[in-house]
């Protein structure tokens, strides 16, 4: 695996993908009144909290597994996980269904829109799993190629429902939906034509993603619900033109996650492999390239916020600069989240998913009580906060819990270097890793 070049693959994709929403930005901020906008973001909003549901945590499954069995083994267990985001998809279609009414008076949003929103969030996963594939294989193009394609997809059909045929919000989201359902197409063709997808079922994988899935699910849906849930709170408590112009100081934040979201598609391949490996020094390689990636975030974070008032003023329309306040307290959270990434794939690969799980919905019930609080004393501005505050203790609890469980030499790799041998190879007597990996399934 090469991090550093899979790095520079996967930052590029991501900023190429993300500067097109930033570049509509001027447009939908002219064109759209802030409750307008934030009708648009509590859609989105929910298509992205009920996704883990739906996913299970299989594409988290998908990828530990992949350099744990041979070829052959991976097309069965690929396609017996699949059964599990089709019963959810099917599940979650008859409950939003049964709760239309209600729903749609909670969030403010039309019925019609809320039927369709378990369709967008299964037409999301399947460019996801498609992606976490390549990822493991080692395709960072392929990988960027799907996600500049859905992007491009999303630009050009938000140019022509919005801006051109005057669609207003729901053009923006048929745009997505649109971009994802072409993507989802194409991933499915990709997997009949690799063979990943087979008449053959096994039970035991089924159970094994399921069981990963029970842990792994509620991780991810807290982790969303720290993330995207202070919308539906301020929707709830202030209004949807509230939500709208906060929305635009996420959005603009989306720069600072775009990177962190490129480092770790590069990450996490390259950890896995790293782990199942029993080579000399890999420990300490793994410790020193994790202190070089917390230092250039810092610094990224710094320089941030630091550009961030001449954005504003250059791609923000002036009704919505009031938000600029709550930059500084989301950027300060997504720093805490990548170091936060950096450890918590540890216990992915241990397959500790129920720690993980206790970890985010402790902090998920902390981050909707202190937001609840802050919201009433500073507005918006205390939801981005209260995201930084639960960010801070996410981060600590899971280096804290990642080191008990699979110690890391993170104080010897800083003082001393691994010592060589006659052979030039380092030492690293505390590895205690055996390979889990063979040539022919790294040439798959």
């Amino acid at each position: 695996m090469k991090l550093g070049r899979n790095f520079v693959i996967y930052l590029g994709s991501s900023i190429a993908a993300g500067a097109l929403p930033l570049a509509l930005m001027p447009f939908l901020t002219h064109s759209l009144a802030p409750s307008e906008y934030g009708v648009m973001v509590t859609i989105t909003t929910v298509v992205a909290l009920i996704g883990p549901i739906l996913n299970w945590a299989t594409t988290s499954y998908v990828g530990v597994q992949y350099f744990k069995v041979s070829p052959d083994e991976f097309s069965e267990m690929f396609s017996s996980v699949l059964l599990l985001p089709a019963i959810n998809v099917t599940l979650l279609t008859m409950l939003f269904l049964l709760a239309n009414v209600l729903l749609s008076h909670w969030l403010d949003i039309p019925r019609r829109w809320v039927i369709a929103i378990p369709l967008m969030a299964l037409l999301l996963f399947l460019p996801q799993m498609a992606q976490t594939i390549l990822a493991m294989r080692d395709r960072a193009l392929g990988f960027a190629a799907i996600e500049l394609s859905g992007a491009l997809i999303n630009f050009v059909g938000t140019i022509v429902l919005v801006l051109m045929l005057g669609m207003s919000w729901e053009g923006r989201i048929i745009a997505a939906a649109v971009s994802s359902s072409v993507l989802s197409v194409v991933a499915v063709m990709w997997f009949r034509r690799r063979g990943f997808i087979v008449w053959r079922f096994r039970a035991e994988e089924f159970r094994g993603a399921f069981r990963f899935g029970g842990g792994g699910v509620a991780h991810d849906l807290a982790s969303n619900a720290l993330r995207l849930g202070d919308r539906l709170l301020i929707v709830t408590l202030i209004g949807q033109a509230a939500v709208g112009t906060y929305a635009v100081a996420v959005q603009w934040t989306t720069i600072m996650l775009t990177v962190l979201t490129a480092f770790n598609r590069a990450w996490v391949p390259f950890l896995f492999s790293r782990l199942s490996s029993a080579a000399p020094g890999s420990q300490e390689n793994v410790v020193r390239s994790t202190y070089f990636v917390w230092a250039g975030l810092f610094g990224f974070f710094i320089l941030f916020n630091l550009v961030t008032p001449i954005g504003y003023r250059l791609l923000v329309d002036s009704r919505y600069h009031s938000s600029m306040n709550a930059v500084f307290w989301l950027s300060l959270g997504f720093l805490f989240n990548g170091i936060y990434m950096t450890v918590v794939d540890y216990l992915f690969y241990l397959k500790k998913t129920h720690i993980l799980a206790m970890i985010t919905v402790f902090n998920l019930v902390m981050n909707i009580a202190i937001a609840y609080l802050l919201i009433g004393i500073r507005g918006a501005n205390g939801a981005a906060m209260a995201f930084a505050m639960t960010a801070f203790i996410v981060m600590c609890l899971t280096f804290a819990i990642s080191y008990r469980l699979h110690p890391m030499p993170w104080l010897r790799s800083i003082i001393c270097r691994p010592e060589r041998t006659e052979s030039g190879m380092a030492e690293n007597p505390i590895s205690h890793h055996a390979p889990l990996t063979s040539e022919k399934h790294h040439d798959r």
